[in-house]
């Protein structure tokens, strides 16, 4: 019986794998987690699941993914290099992110968006 549980794992892994190859990450994300859901010790699944978060842009999805690969093995082969990629590339939006929101600052007022509210442009009755 669990011969047959991890035949079906690593053929599910392999499936991912190639989804993942063939740039349907989403669909290898969703493939990877219910392998992680099925045995929580497959750090191919989980690690796969990382690369497909980072690839989408998902990417504080995807450092808390490769951190756990991370602390479950430290030495797990390109898990660090990964979270090096993911982790640059959060510092590189943050300033940019906060960039947008202080050119925003002047479209918001205490009540909302400034300017007239639409019952400011209504003519009087």
């Amino acid at each position: 019986m669990r011969m047959r549980r991890e035949k079906k794992a690593e053929g599910l892994l392999v499936e991912a794998e190639n989804l993942a190859r063939n740039r349907f990450y989403r669909e290898a994300v969703d493939l990877y987690q219910s392998i992680w859901q099925q045995d929580t010790g497959n750090l191919k699944a989980r690690y796969g699941m990382a690369a497909c978060q980072y690839r989408l842009k998902r990417l504080a999805e995807a450092e808390q993914t490769v951190q756990d690969v991370l602390r479950r093995d430290p030495a797990y082969p390109r898990a660090a290099p990964l979270l090096k990629r993911i982790q640059d590339e959060l510092k590189q939006r943050r300033p940019a992110r906060k960039t947008l929101l202080e050119g925003c600052e002047d479209l918001y007022d205490d009540d909302g968006l400034a300017g007239p509210s639409p019952q400011d442009s209504r003519t009087p009755e």
